[in-house]
C-alpha cells in the first residue's frame, strides 16, 4: 500500500532526474578554439592535463552527479516515508507473537527477542514527532492507535509470545508504513502489505504432543500411559522420554526418531499409587521449552472393597460381583458394622438396596431409592407413574447406558439442594443426583429392581462408572492450553507448584488462564477437582515449518518501502562527501 506507492513514485522521481542531469551533460556547449601565437602555452597545458580519456571524464562527472542526486532525493522527507521528519512519519510495527517465537537462535536468545530489538532499534530511529502503532499477531493488550515513540517503546518491553492460539495479521492502518517481524511459521506473511524482517532461524525440537493416563475396563486394577513425542528437529535426533511420579514413580525410554517423525509410547504405570505424573522429552539441543513437559492425573487403579446393605437382591449381588477388582461383602440392614463403630472405614464404598443409614457412612455410598433419612434432607417422594430416565448433565457415573429405553415403574423424585448435581431427570424431576457432603454420594429415585430388563442388563455399567467415580479421588477435567472455564463458583484455584493463579466468575462458572501443561486444583466449599492441562496441537512444536527463506535474525526479507528511519541524515552526509569529491576532481581537471 503507502510502501508499494512510495517505491513507485521514488523510481519515477529517480529516471527523471537521471535522465535531467544526463540531457544537460549531452547538451554541454562546444569548446571554443582559440589561436595561440605561441607553443610555450601548450607545453604547460599539457604537463597539466589529466592523463584521462575525455570519455572517461565525462562519465565520472555524469556518474557523480547521478549519485550526488539520488542521494539528495533519497533524503528529502517526502509524506508517509519512514524517513521523513515531518509530522506525516506514521510507521506500524506488528511483532509475531506465535509460540514458536519462543525458539531460541543459535546466540542463545529466542527469536521474539531479536524482532523487539529489531524492532526497539526502528523505533529508537524515529524523531519525537512520529507516530506509532504498536500491533502483535496474537491480540495481546496493547495501546490502541498511534502514540508516541516513547511510549510505544515502553509498550514493546511488556510483549511476550502468546499461548497457543491462531495468530494473524492484525488489522493494519492504511495511512502508515507497516513493518512485520516474524519467523514465517504461524502463518504465511507473503499477502501481507508490509515490509517483512525474517527471524527465523533453524532450531531443533521434541515435543510431547499427547499425555494421558487411563485404566481399561477389562483391567481396572492397571493404569497404562499414552505418550506421544514428535521430533519437530531438522534431523533424526536421539531422544530420551523420562516420566516421573509425584510419589516416587520412575520410568524411561530412549527414542531414535527422523525429522519431523512422531511416535506414541505406552507404558505401565500401574506402579504409581496415584496422584500426578509428568513426562518429559530430554535433547539436548532443544530450543523450545515449552512443549518439553506434559503432566496427566493418575486415576486410581487398586482393588475395591464394597459393601452391599440389602434385605435380598441376588442380581445386584451378582453384577456387583462381575465387576472387575471388586471384592464384595453383603450385610442384611439393621446388622452393626463393628469396624464403623470404631469409627475407622472398613470399604472403599458403601452400596445401600432400598435402605440408609441413620448416620453418613465413612466412605462414599450409592444409595438407590434409599428412605427418609436427616442427614439426605428431604425425604423423595413418588412420581406421578412410570418415566423414562434421561441424562441431566455430562456426568462419569451416568455415562455409557441408554436410559430412556424403557420407563423405570417406581420412580422416585430426589430432592437436590445447593451444591448438588442432578445426573437422570424422569417427568421434570430429579432422579439421580450426586452430592459432595456430608460423604460423597449418588442418590437414585429407584432401585435396581424398578428397572425393566432392558435397563437391568446395563447394570454393571452403572455400577462400575457409579463406585469408579465414588472412589476417585478427585474429579479430573482435561483440556486444552488457553482460557479454562470450570462449572465451580467462587473456587480458589492454584497451579502443579501449589501458587495461587488468578481466577474470576463468571456466571456459575470460574475462569483462569492456563497457557501450557499444568495440573491445576480447583477447590469450592467441600468440592475438588483437578484440571489436566494437556499439550497443544502438534502444529505448535513445528517451530520449522516456515514460510521464509533462512535469514539472519533481523534481516528484511521483502523489499523496504525506504531506507529505515533516521537513514535521511546518512543519505544526505554522503552527498555532502560526494559534492567535495566533485569540486576536488573538477579542480584538479580531473573531470570534465
Amino acid at each position: 500500500m503507502i510502501a508499494q506507492s512510495w517505491i513507485a513514485q521514488s523510481w519515477i522521481a529517480l529516471a527523471a532526474i537521471s535522465a535531467l542531469i544526463a540531457a544537460l551533460h549531452l547538451l554541454r556547449p562546444p569548446a571554443r578554439r582559440v589561436a595561440l601565437p605561441s607553443m610555450l602555452l601548450w607545453a604547460r597545458a599539457l604537463a597539466h592535463a589529466s592523463r584521462l580519456p575525455a570519455a572517461w571524464r565525462r562519465r565520472l562527472a555524469l556518474a557523480l552527479a547521478l549519485a550526488i542526486a539520488w542521494l539528495l532525493l533519497l533524503a528529502l522527507p517526502l509524506p508517509g516515508s519512514l524517513f521523513g521528519t515531518g509530522e506525516a512519519t506514521r510507521v506500524a510495527l506488528v511483532l509475531d507473537t506465535a509460540p514458536s517465537m519462543a525458539a531460541r537462535t543459535r546466540d542463545g536468545r529466542t527469536r521474539f527477542e531479536h524482532a523487539r530489538e529489531r524492532a526497539a532499534r526502528m523505533i529508537d530511529a524515529l524523531p519525537a514527532t512520529a507516530q506509532v502503532a504498536l500491533l502483535d499477531t496474537t491480540a495481546s493488550s496493547l495501546p490502541t492507535g498511534f502514540v508516541a515513540p516513547r511510549e510505544a517503546r515502553a509498550a514493546l518491553t511488556r510483549l511476550r509470545p502468546g499461548s497457543p492460539g491462531r495468530a494473524a495479521m492484525p488489522p493494519l492502518p492504511g495511512d502508515a508504513a507497516v513493518h512485520l517481524f516474524t519467523d514465517g511459521v504461524a502463518f504465511d506473511p507473503a499477502a501481507a502489505a508490509a515490509t517483512i524482517h525474517s527471524v527465523y532461524e533453524p532450531a531443533d525440537n521434541v515435543a510431547i504432543t499427547a499425555f494421558d493416563v487411563r485404566t481399561l475396563p477389562q483391567q481396572p486394577t492397571r493404569a497404562h500411559a499414552l505418550v506421544q513425542v514428535l521430533n519437530a528437529s531438522p534431523g533424526s535426533r536421539h531422544v530420551q522420554l523420562l516420566v516421573r511420579g509425584s510419589d516416587g514413580f520412575r520410568a524411561s525410554q530412549a527414542l531414535e526418531l527422523a525429522g519431523g517423525e512422531s511416535v506414541d509410547v505406552t507404558l505401565d504405570v500401574s506402579a504409581s499409587r496415584g496422584g500426578v505424573l509428568a513426562a518429559a522429552a530430554a535433547l539436548a539441543s532443544d530450543a523450545y521449552a515449552d512443549d518439553d513437559i506434559a503432566y496427566a492425573v493418575v486415576p486410581a487403579h487398586g482393588g475395591m472393597r464394597v459393601l452391599l446393605v440389602s434385605s435380598g437382591n441376588a442380581a445386584l449381588q451378582d453384577a456387583l460381583r462381575s465387576l472387575p477388582a471388586v471384592t464384595l461383602s453383603v450385610r442384611a440392614p439393621g446388622r452393626p458394622d463393628p469396624v464403623q463403630a470404631a469409627g475407622e472405614p472398613r470399604y472403599d464404598a458403601y452400596v445401600f438396596d432400598r435402605v440408609a443409614p441413620p448416620v453418613p457412612p465413612p466412605a462414599p455410598a450409592l444409595l438407590m431409592r434409599p428412605p427418609a433419612v436427616s442427614w439426605l434432607g428431604e425425604p423423595p417422594e413418588p412420581a406421578a407413574g412410570p418415566g423414562l430416565l434421561r441424562v441431566a448433565s455430562a456426568h462419569p457415573a451416568v455415562q455409557g447406558l441408554n436410559w430412556a429405553s424403557a420407563p423405570v415403574q417406581a420412580l422416585h423424585a430426589v430432592h437436590t439442594a445447593t451444591g448438588q448435581s442432578v445426573l437422570l431427570h424422569a417427568r421434570g424431576q430429579p432422579a439421580a443426583v450426586a452430592f459432595e457432603a456430608p460423604v460423597r454420594g449418588v442418590v437414585t429415585g429407584f432401585a435396581w429392581s424398578d428397572a425393566p430388563a432392558s435397563l437391568q442388563v446395563q447394570l454393571p455399567v452403572f455400577l462400575g462408572n457409579a463406585l469408579g467415580w465414588l472412589t476417585g479421588s478427585r474429579d479430573i477435567v482435561r483440556t486444552a492450553p488457553g482460557t479454562i472455564e470450570v462449572a465451580l463458583p467462587d473456587a480458589q484455584v492454584s497451579d502443579g507448584n501449589g501458587v495461587a493463579v488468578a481466577a474470576r466468575t463468571v456466571g456459575a462458572s470460574t475462569v483462569f488462564d492456563g497457557p501450557r501443561p499444568d495440573v491445576f486444583t480447583v477447590r469450592a466449599g467441600t468440592r475438588t477437582l483437578q484440571v489436566a492441562v494437556q499439550p497443544a496441537a502438534p502444529q505448535y512444536a513445528a517451530i520449522n515449518r516456515t514460510t521464509l527463506a533462512e535469514a539472519a535474525p533481523g534481516a528484511a526479507v521483502a523489499a523496504a518501502a525506504g531506507p529505515l528511519p533516521g537513514a535521511w541524515l546518512t543519505l544526505a552526509l554522503l552527498a555532502a562527501v560526494l559534492l567535495a569529491i566533485d569540486w576536488l576532481l573538477y579542480s584538479r581537471r580531473v573531470t570534465a
